[in-house]
């Protein structure tokens, strides 16, 4: 099982780690950023919002090979690494992996 929600980010050189965000919540940050910035300089905020819900990873279960795309959403920030994990459903096991970018 994949969930997106297992995903954490450390931010560069500290132990402090971000949670993905929901499609909502980033969709409101655009919002604000419009509403303070003014729409010129940001852009669509409706149109990226939708885009932002409609390409949102979900939780799924994926069998041997198989792939998922999507958006990944986290507040902006300076990240040097990703947590992921995976549930193996036979054994409920969890399976980490780290990610250095």
């Amino acid at each position: 099982v994949f969930d997106p929600r297992e995903i954490a980010v450390r931010k560069r050189g500290s132990r402090q780690t971000a949670e993905p965000l929901t499609a909502e919540a980033a969709a409101a940050k655009v919002e604000r950023a419009v509403a303070s910035q003014g729409a010129g300089t940001i852009g669509d905020a409706a149109a990226a919002a939708e885009r932002m819900r409609e390409g949102q990873l979900e939780r799924t279960r994926l069998a041997p090979g198989d792939s998922v795309e999507g958006y990944l959403l986290f507040p902006a920030g300076d990240y040097d690494r990703a947590r992921v994990r995976v549930i193996d459903v036979a054994t409920q096991e969890a399976e980490g992996f780290m990610v250095e970018f």
